[in-house]
């Protein structure tokens, strides 16, 4: 193996390909995404929008930590968020500053319904066995 001794992964699968909350492994196999990268779960694998915004960003500045040197962009997300869907969806928008520490949902905006009923499903019934 190629990979530090430190790095550990508790998972099974390798992803071969993605696309908004799917990934397939090597093996061919559908996955909902429900443990992928910071930000993953909101906007998707790869959505051809969200590609031509991050290009455009990082032509311009590289992602910060918030906490230790602010940017605008990150109230401006932020406030158009909240405006946008929390209002009209009735969700919030909660910030924290460790991840994994709290279990969040914002609504995909760019996943189809089919694949996040499908997705909920799966959470509600993990939730269910977890209070029986």
């Amino acid at each position: 193996m190629y990979v530090a001794n430190g790095v550990a992964s508790a998972a099974t699968q390798f992803a071969d390909r993605t696309e908004n909350a799917v990934i397939w492994n090597v093996g061919g196999n559908r996955i909902i995404n429900f443990a992928g990268g910071i930000g993953v779960l909101n906007i998707g694998h790869c959505h051809p929008k969200v590609m031509a915004a991050a290009q455009a960003q990082v032509a311009r500045l590289m992602y910060t930590c918030q906490t230790v040197i602010p940017y605008a962009g990150y109230v401006r997300v932020a406030e158009a968020a909240m405006c946008r869907l929390a209002r009209a969806k009735g969700l919030i928008l909660i910030a924290c500053g460790f991840y994994g520490n709290t279990l969040r949902f914002l609504m995909p905006v760019t996943v189809e319904e089919e694949v996040l009923d499908e997705g909920l499903a799966i959470v509600e019934a993990c939730l269910a066995e977890l209070a029986a």
